[in-house]
């Protein structure tokens, strides 16, 4: 997991002292792992850890976790060194953690305006068509490409037959095994590009009666489209969060705008970290589902990143969508207090306390009254 949050065991295989490498495969958020090194000869070996096949190695306490060691994306070959008890034998064994690349949760999205195709009884889009119907045609399809694993995606045909409910998507490359892992999500329905039935090029997808009977499309009806690994989770983002200063010293407050779609939202889960720091924390603030706000107390003068997600319920269950983009704001310090005045020769002098946090420099102002 991420170095300040919660390590959960993962399995390297059985252990056997007469093998020295073993392998372990961890998801993209995994982003550090720790060893928990236990010698036979308790109290007379010791044990160091490492990354990577250079630098020294770290000693680490019999039975007692390493520091967290962070993971790259792809392959991480960590050393477990033992040296006996008399300082000079070794043995090392080999842990190598593959870190999965991380894979974006939603590829595509577009605003599909159906038109009738000349083919009987099917509309959408289709670049065969000679007219404005093709899926290249913006104001037909508001995007028709995207990127993917280093290729050009292109929608090339995208439609529905009336009669039956079936729905078609054609692309420029193999469909088959590339997308299994996501959905076409066709306003709140999700199908899934595994099930579909493919044509022997492998590039359609074909999905039979996939739009019932009273919501199949013609010629002008606009349909919110796109390509994701959870439809649920995309389409149950919040959206329009904005930030601002509070009116008291160290306020932070964030507004977001509630998802659409029918959800039954629970709650929302807000965050919100310096902008210098590395990870954001591991516990969130919770937020009531009839509230889009919420306000950050007690902080320091500086730039702070906030994001937000949705708490809902689907299926019986509590499911999260992904996090908001995160916004940022600077916080200004807080004005001095104690101000003092003195009197002198022709001139005053000034005192204060300074606020919390960095200050870079002060402005002072002041006027003459008539007594």
């Amino acid at each position: 997991t991420s170095s300040g949050g919660t390590f959960t065991d993962f399995s390297i295989g059985t252990f056997a002292a007469t093998t020295t490498s073993y392998t372990a495969s961890v998801a993209n958020a995994q982003t550090h792992v720790k060893l928990t090194p236990t010698v036979a000869d308790t109290g007379k070996a010791t044990v160091g850890v490492r990354k990577g096949g250079a630098g020294s190695f770290t000693t680490v306490t019999d039975g007692t976790a390493s520091d967290a060691i962070a993971l790259d994306v792809g392959s991480n070959e960590i050393t477990v060194r033992v040296t006996a008890e008399d300082g000079t034998t070794t043995k090392d064994y080999t842990v190598t953690v593959t870190r999965q690349a991380q894979t974006p949760p939603t590829l595509w999205s577009g605003t599909l305006t159906a038109k009738d195709l000349t083919n009987a009884n099917t509309d959408g889009c289709d670049n065969d068509e000679t007219t404005a119907n093709k899926c290249s045609t913006s104001t037909t399809l508001t995007d028709d490409d995207f990127e993917f694993s280093g290729t050009t995606w292109e929608i090339r045909r995208l439609f529905s037959i009336s009669t039956s409910g079936d729905l078609e998507v054609v692309f420029n490359n193999d469909v088959r095994t590339a997308l299994d892992s996501y959905n076409l999500c066709v306003g709140s329905s999700a199908l899934a590009f595994s099930s579909a039935a493919h044509a022997s090029n492998d590039q359609r997808a074909t999905w039979a009666a996939a739009i019932p009977s009273g919501s199949r499309w013609s010629g002008g009806d606009t349909v919110s489209l796109s390509i994701s690994q959870s439809c649920e989770q995309d389409r149950s983002k919040p959206t329009g969060l904005a930030l601002s200063a509070g009116a008291s010293e160290g306020e932070l407050i964030a507004q977001w705008t509630a998802p659409t779609g029918g959800l039954t939202v629970s709650r929302y889960e807000v965050q919100q970290k310096l902008k210098s720091a590395a990870d954001w924390p591991s516990a969130d603030t919770d937020v009531s589902s009839s509230s889009t706000s919420h306000t950050f107390t007690g902080l320091e003068a500086s730039t702070y990143e906030v994001r937000v997600r949705t708490v809902y319920t689907a299926g019986g269950s509590e499911s999260k969508s992904y996090w908001s983009a995160a916004k940022e704001i600077t916080l200004p310090p807080a004005a001095p207090t104690d101000l003092g005045v003195r009197e002198g020769d022709g001139q005053l002098s000034l005192s204060w306390t300074a606020p919390s946090g960095t200050v870079t420099g002060y402005d002072v102002h002041y006027t003459s009254a008539v007594v």
